[in-house]
């Protein structure tokens, strides 16, 4: 199956109205998306955050050169030629986000041509997985009522977890807040809390754990920033709360380094960041080897597969499109949904999405 043509856009869709994480402003949510076509007309597509970086143009120039020609199935030999002709210009960053949605698209490519949802193409476990929701982020003039009505609305749904996002108020307002949101959602349904990598020391980080512990809360996502992994070491001996990373690094060799010096007590990778469907495998089985339970990041339409295939996964996270927060869903005619708490692992082959096109070509720039 060889690579005939591959293409790259940015998409840009603005955000209703304007989000806040703990020191971010959001008004718009940009993806790249990747189209790989083979000389049989078969199309594998890829996508993630572009997050207003060069992404898609690091594609055409960077990545095209090296997969023209090629065999599409042959995905290793792929990504370790694209990581190691691209090294001194990545590794991380906007280059690691490229190859993570080109080998997501090459995936993509290798379920259609086998007929399979890629979670049976990787091994499948249970095509049902628990759903949970991401909320809770800051909203201008937004009251502690309107927060409560959010996450009434998630427990209305019955997913089986919520998070809300922290570190933009003072520690008492957040307090307040939690304490909102945990009376609103009752004390059946988990309740996860997520910094953004705001906080700065250790001791810092185990005022807010101590002062949150009452709230049963389930985990502490991303504290500090992924650099400072002696501040996650220290926060992770300090407090019974576990605590979740990873979202923001690439490649299997810093999560093994997270899980030797014991950083984390879960792990939170996103393929379309870490290096696509292979790395995410590859540093998941790391984690079965510690066993270290998996909560991959977003994007639920590709982390539905990858939930549904490895029994160590705790579910999947999900964004409700009342909230605002994401609209990805505008980009698809089947977005990944939930029911009764759980969310159900698709059936048709490969990533299994039924793309609107026409939503695509209007919000390419």
């Amino acid at each position: 199956m060889i690579v005939k043509e591959v293409r790259s856009y940015t998409i840009s869709l603005p955000l209703d109205i304007p989000i806040y994480t703990s020191n971010t402003t959001i008004r718009q949510r940009d993806f790249v998306f990747v189209e790989i076509e083979t000389e049989n007309g078969l199309k594998g597509c890829g996508y993630g955050f572009a997050r207003d970086g060069l992404i898609a143009e690091c594609i055409t120039k960077n990545l095209r050169p090296l997969l023209l020609g090629q065999d599409a199935l042959l995905t290793e030999k792929l990504w370790d030629e694209m990581y190691m002709n691209t090294r001194y210009l990545g590794r991380k960053g906007m280059m690691m986000r490229a190859i993570s949605a080109v080998d997501i698209a090459l995936w993509d490519l290798k379920g259609k041509l086998a007929g399979l949802p890629l979670w049976k193409l990787l091994g499948g476990h249970d095509n049902k997985v628990k759903a949970y929701v991401a909320g809770g982020y800051y909203r201008e003039n937004q009251s502690i009522d309107e927060l409560k009505k959010e996450f009434l609305s998630y427990r209305e749904q019955q997913f089986h977890g919520a998070k809300i996002n922290v570190g933009g108020l003072s520690m008492k307002e957040d307090l307040e807040r939690i304490q909102a949101v945990r009376s609103a959602i009752g004390e059946n349904m988990e309740l996860m809390v997520d910094f953004n990598g705001v906080l700065t020391s250790a001791k810092q980080a185990e005022q807010f754990a101590r002062r949150v512990e009452p709230y049963q809360i389930k985990f502490i996502e991303e504290p500090f920033l992924m650099d400072n992994l002696s501040a996650m070491q220290e926060l992770r001996a300090r407090t019974p709360i576990p605590i979740a990373i990873g979202e923001d690094e690439s490649g299997r060799w810093p999560f093994k380094e997270m899980m030797v010096q014991h950083c984390l007590d879960i792990v939170r990778h996103d393929a379309t960041l870490v290096g696509g469907i292979s790395e995410w495998v590859k540093v998941a089985h790391l984690a079965q080897a510690f066993r270290i339970p998996i909560f991959a990041h977003w994007f639920p339409e590709i982390h539905i597969h990858l939930a549904s295939a490895f029994p160590s996964g705790i579910g999947i996270e999900l964004i409700a499109p009342e909230s605002g927060t994401m609209n990805f869903h505008y980009l698809v005619h089947n977005p990944v949904k939930q029911q009764n708490g759980c969310a159900l692992a698709p059936e048709e082959p490969g990533l299994g999405l039924n793309w609107n096109w026409e939503a695509i070509e209007r919000a390419i720039r």
